[in-house]
């Protein structure tokens, strides 16, 4: 009982520890989003609104 409680633990561990990598990737392009936003002069609601106007556009053109 006691080794399959360590091993659900260590594969508990590395299911955090990949989540996170894959956390870090994914974050690493938003952060470029958020980081050109404030350069243009944007805050979040008003990168909202865009994307939401951008959004029903394609699907009008669709």
């Amino acid at each position: 009982m006691k080794i399959l409680n360590v091993i659900i633990v260590l594969l508990s561990i590395l299911t955090y520890k990949n989540f996170l990598a894959s956390k870090e990737l994914n974050d690493e392009g938003w952060n470029e989003v958020a980081e050109n936003a404030v350069k243009y002069g944007l805050n979040s609601k008003q990168v909202v609104n865009m994307l939401e106007g951008i959004s029903m556009m394609v699907k009008q053109i669709k």
